[in-house]
């Protein structure tokens, strides 16, 4: 009997540890949630007014990239007279337009492209 009372007081315990770790998790799940994300705006030039299937295609694999390498969020893209956009949220403006630089210079793009953090 003293054994079993023993056993049941472990596994409360153990219980108790765990229920304990998914609040905490939850709190942080949501303290990272409300945290405001900084945007970024990325602009590659085209070579004519409107982008072409090929640049269009290169933006949706740059979007790809950006996603991948845990960078940032893609928010929204599109395209505009002579320019072809992506903005993202990201959690770490420095290390971020960092990291989206070199993904850009790795298609090719970077000389004709901007990067630019929007003001919230």
């Amino acid at each position: 009997m003293k054994t079993l009372v023993v056993a049941i007081a472990i596994l409360l315990s153990v219980a108790a540890c765990q229920r304990k770790e998914s609040v905490l998790g939850a709190i942080h799940e949501t303290v990272d949630a409300a945290r405001s994300r900084q945007k970024v705006q990325i602009d590659i030039t085209t070579e004519k007014a409107d982008a072409s299937p090929a640049e269009l295609a290169l933006q949706q694999k740059i979007e790809k990239e950006i996603e991948k390498a845990h960078t940032a969020h893609v928010v929204d893209d599109g395209s505009g007279p002579g320019y072809v956009r992506i903005n993202v949220e990201v959690d770490d403006k420095k290390t971020a337009v960092e990291n989206i630089r070199e993904i850009l210079r790795g298609d090719g793009v970077l000389d004709r492209s901007t990067v630019k953090i929007l003001q919230q």
